[in-house]
């Protein structure tokens, strides 16, 4: 199904659907994920998941007769098992360089779980979806949650059991809210308030997360027009003003490149005056799409020189 299908399902509708094939359709098409197989990749998943399952009923029984982790709650022990079985026996790991240098959304694998499925590595926005599609597949309740610039997972059960779920490194790393309030970044009262941040998403809202990537992928790309449609359904679906911000900066950026206010692509921070043909609402939005696409250039300039310096020299 095309991601714009996803867009026009409930809440409940997209609560019946595996978060990983969602995942991955909204992926589809991108740089590095041009020919997904989506039905390959959630087999791989049903296959860990059974793996997961045989290596969780083998340590529960264990646990049962050593007295093993008295400390945890069975749902608790359950997380550490699969945390355990991923980074142990699947070969499941963090890509440190997507947080070792300067933000850059180019590779599709950074944003959507065919990274990590492939062996390229997961991230903090890649590494909780996979858990959250892993354990629904076990019928936990897993949640996908916001901190600032960072994801993470939430196990929220009908019985009142909550407990969230930090999946960037080994083992079961279990962190209260007041965590996530300073770290990666600190959280505004006034943001906790009217944010999304350490809220559960509802599955409209995980659709939005996704979208939201794949239009960062292709603003990384130079593809503006498709950002914008991007985001134009991650407003549709969620409505917080961060992804209307997001669609206007695409859009200005968009009518940048293609009335030529960008003065040379050979420099990585080019001066960039407004066009006098700017509406007033673009005017408002261009200071931060013109720092955007200076990023962009910079990350373009970076990955010339990289690819240069791999090529041997004849």
């Amino acid at each position: 199904m095309k991601y714009t299908n996803w867009c026009a399902l409930s809440n409940v509708e997209l609560a019946q659907r595996d978060i990983a094939e969602v995942n991955l359709a909204a992926a589809l098409g991108l740089p590095f994920a041009e020919a997904l197989n989506i039905s390959a990749l959630c087999c791989k998943l049903d296959d860990w998941a059974d793996q997961i399952d045989s290596a969780t009923r083998q340590a529960v029984l264990r646990r049962a007769t050593r007295g093993m982790d008295a400390d945890l709650t069975d749902a608790q022990f359950r997380v550490g098992v699969m945390a355990t079985v991923l980074y142990r026996h699947l070969g499941v790991r963090y890509y440190l360089p997507f947080i070792q240098e300067e933000y850059d959304a180019a590779d599709s694998r950074n944003l959507f779980i065919h990274g990590v499925l492939t062996g390229h590595g997961g991230t903090c926005v890649t590494m909780p979806v996979l858990y959250a599609a892993l354990g629904r597949r076990l019928q936990y309740p897993l949640k996908l949650v916001h901190a600032k610039e960072h994801t993470f997972c939430r196990w929220d059960d009908a019985g009142g059991e909550q407990f969230n779920i930090e999946t960037t490194s080994p083992g079961l790393n279990l962190r209260p809210d007041e965590y996530y309030l300073r770290w990666p970044h600190p959280i505004s009262t006034d943001e906790l308030e009217h944010g999304w941040y350490l809220r559960n998403l509802s599955p409209r809202q995980e659709l939005a997360m996704f979208l939201a990537q794949r239009g960062q992928c292709w603003l990384e790309h130079l593809q503006t027009a498709r950002a914008a449609q991007a985001f134009h359904y991650v407003h549709m679906l969620d409505g917080h003003p961060s992804s209307e911000v997001c669609r206007a900066v695409a859009t200005v950026m968009h009518r940048m490149l293609s009335v030529g206010v960008l003065v040379s692509e050979s420099t990585a921070n080019p001066h960039l005056t407004p066009s006098r043909a700017m509406e007033a609402w673009e005017a408002r939005f261009y200071p931060l799409a013109a720092r955007e696409l200076n990023r962009i250039l910079s990350n373009h300039k970076k990955r010339q020189i990289q690819t240069e310096h791999s090529i041997p020299q004849q």
